[in-house]
């Protein structure tokens, strides 16, 4: 089964064990669940790399609350579903502008947890995702996310927000894996085309700055393929 990384973090550290103990409780086949005492450094683990598909946050910590440690990892891992766990409903309605996944108020109960994991996993079928192995394990991420995928170094790099992953796996078994919206600039290079703030002829201009050539021997198809996603775009907006 898929493996998915969780991480919690409660400045309590016996609140903390017990919802490690019901998550496992839940989903026994989970074994990659990390657990944080402050936001710090939970934060800091993200910034150096780590991914979490799900995060648990406790809404009151010293320090840093959850609501604002959820703001920070939104940046730095947009691709994560966060769940707030507290003592009261005061912070509900903040929780859900940040797009929560759940709120659940302690003690946290199993058919709460069941919930959860039923979101979860319908919110990934709703999305298109992609699948991508890093070292050992396997993670997934919103396409939404990534701006491109390049071959790099016998393996592939995948570009988004919080920044460059790489993967071993080869861009052309990826590149079939991307959604619709992802264009196959020249070989090696598939962009989302969300991210193409300018098609020219032999060229295209990202979002970065970064200006692509196109392959010469496709270029046509690719400004072809390109004006008839933009025109799909604009249409679906008419409607």
């Amino acid at each position: 089964m898929e493996t998915i990384r969780i991480a919690i973090c409660d400045d309590t550290a016996e609140d903390a064990h017990e919802l490690s103990e019901l998550i496992r409780n839940t989903r026994p086949d989970l074994d990659k669940i990390d657990t944080y005492t402050d936001a710090g450094s939970l934060l800091d683990r993200i910034e150096h790399g780590l991914l979490y598909e799900l995060i648990f946050l406790d809404v009151y910590m010293d320090k840093m609350d959850g609501p604002e440690a959820a703001h920070l990892i939104q940046r730095l891992l947009p691709e994560a579903e966060i769940v707030f766990v507290t003592v009261s409903r005061e912070h509900a309605v903040r929780a859900f502008e940040l797009n929560a996944l759940h709120y659940l108020v302690k003690p946290v109960m199993p058919v709460q947890m069941n919930e959860i994991f039923s979101r979860f996993e319908r919110n990934k079928k709703e999305t298109s995702c992609l699948e991508i192995r890093v070292g050992k394990e396997i993670f997934t991420l919103k396409t939404d996310r990534v701006h491109y995928i390049q071959s790099q170094n016998s393996g592939t790099d995948i570009y988004m927000d919080s920044g460059v992953l790489h993967s071993s796996e080869r861009t052309s078994i990826m590149g079939t894996q991307v959604s619709a919206s992802f264009l196959n600039i020249r070989r090696g290079l598939y962009v989302n085309m969300n991210y193409i703030q300018q098609m020219d002829t032999d060229s295209c201009l990202l979002k970065n700055g970064e200006r692509v050539l196109l392959s010469r021997k496709d270029k046509a198809k690719i400004r072809s393929r390109y004006k008839e996603y933009i025109y799909g775009i604009v249409k679906k907006e008419g409607d």
